[in-house]
This record gives structure tokens, C-alpha cells and sequence, in this order.
């Protein structure tokens, strides 16, 4: 998926919009609490600690969509 959301135009019109109506979903379910994320890693919200996390996901190393970024570990946690 960071593949689509980073370079949509691999994907033709009908497919980006399926795409965004299937993230819109998603989100929406998650708000009414219907599916919970699993979140397997949660890092600070520095520049360097997503760059590395980002290179991560392209080299397949880490989970691709299961990171969550947060600027406030007090809250975070």
C-alpha cells in the first residue's frame, strides 16, 4: 500500500479512487471501532527515525503499514 499512496500513478483513475474509497473505509471502521489495527512498532517523530523506518519498508524489512509515528510519547504509549 505505501507503494500506491507514494506513487499513485501506478495506478489508473478507477483504481486510485477505489483505493482511496477502500483507505476512507477503512478509517471509518476503525473510528467506529468495527476493526483495530495491530500496531507492530511505534517510533518518534523525528526526521532521521522515519527516514529510516520508510527505508525499512522499501527494503521489506519492516512490517509496511504497522508503525505508528507519534510526536508525544507521553501520549503515544
Amino acid at each position: 500500500m505505501l507503494r500506491y499512496a507514494s506513487e499513485p500513478a501506478l495506478l489508473d483513475a478507477l483504481r486510485q479512487e477505489v483505493f482511496g474509497t477502500a483507505l476512507q473505509l477503512a478509517m471509518t471502521w476503525a473510528v467506529d471501532r468495527r476493526v483495530r489495527p495491530h500496531i507492530g512498532k511505534v517510533i518518534d517523530a523525528s526526521v532521521d527515525a522515519i527516514a529510516a523506518e520508510l527505508a525499512a519498508m522499501k527494503r521489506g524489512t519492516s512490517a509496511i503499514g504497522k508503525t505508528v509515528v507519534v510526536d508525544d510519547r507521553a501520549r503515544g504509549q
